[in-house]
């Protein structure tokens, strides 16, 4: 009898769940939501500071951190020295962090750029691009701002950190881009 009950109460429901969540998996992926594991959409975007235009297709075979800011949001401006940090510790190793701003006009965000990379006395080493119509935004359905996604060397999402990295989220972010190399 007891054990009845523990099957009514505890796997029914459990074996319900998994079942659905099963079933939503496919739902979710046809939504367009980036998961963990699948491949992202590509993009052709042009360049910040030059005309020449980049792919997502064209960094295949690198590790890529994707990350989407605007030059009005204090943590994105905030966290751009960490960025150009990671890139100039793991660049040589295969990652690429491409930085896609989404402002209406690119010239706040040149001009913070000039000047980050003047206070460095250093070329930022991100690839940088400009979204005027924040299509990359809609496509990978961009929640916070800044967003960065991992993306592994065949093109699947690894892992989304939402919102400005953190002393932890960054040592986070190092694991994973440390396992993502390998």
């Amino acid at each position: 009898m007891e054990n009845e009950k523990f099957i009514v109460k505890k796997l029914v429901p459990a074996f319900a769940l998994a079942l659905l969540l099963t079933c939503l998996a496919p739902a979710i992926a046809l939504s367009g939501v980036p998961v963990e594991g699948q491949p992202v959409p590509d993009f052709v975007l042009p360049g910040l500071l030059d005309a020449r235009t980049q792919s997502l297709k064209d960094l295949r075979g690198k590790v890529v951190l994707l990350n989407i800011w605007a030059s009005w949001c204090s943590g994105c401006r905030e966290e751009m020295t960490d960025l150009m940090s990671i890139q100039e510790q793991y660049g040589p190793r295969g990652l690429a962090i491409v930085a896609v701003n989404i402002d209406n006009s690119p010239a706040r965000a040149i001009s913070f750029m000039k000047k980050l990379e003047e206070k460095a006395e250093k070329r930022t080493g991100l690839i940088l691009l400009f979204d005027k119509d924040k299509a990359i935004s809609k496509d990978y359905h961009q929640r916070a701002m800044p967003t960065s996604y991992l993306i592994d060397r065949n093109g699947a999402l690894q892992k989304i950190y939402p919102g400005s990295f953190t002393k932890e989220t960054i040592g986070a972010l190092k694991t994973a881009i440390e396992e993502a190399l390998q």
